[in-house]
């Protein structure tokens, strides 16, 4: 995975959608955790819809 910090961020705490963000994501492994990775407890939420910020 690589990208800015700022839009790992975004994504982690499920303010951006991972198609709006300039992460991007290299193999299996890392495309799961990001399904699932969240900055905050709780069960993960739905999320953002893709496409609501350019990326």
């Amino acid at each position: 995975m690589t990208g800015p910090a700022l839009d790992f961020c975004l994504l982690v705490t499920q303010r951006r959608h991972l198609a709006d963000t300039r992460i991007s994501v290299h193999g299996p492994v890392a495309t799961e955790w990001l399904s699932i990775a969240q900055a905050f407890a709780g069960a993960p939420g739905k999320g953002r819809p893709a496409g609501l910020f350019p990326a």
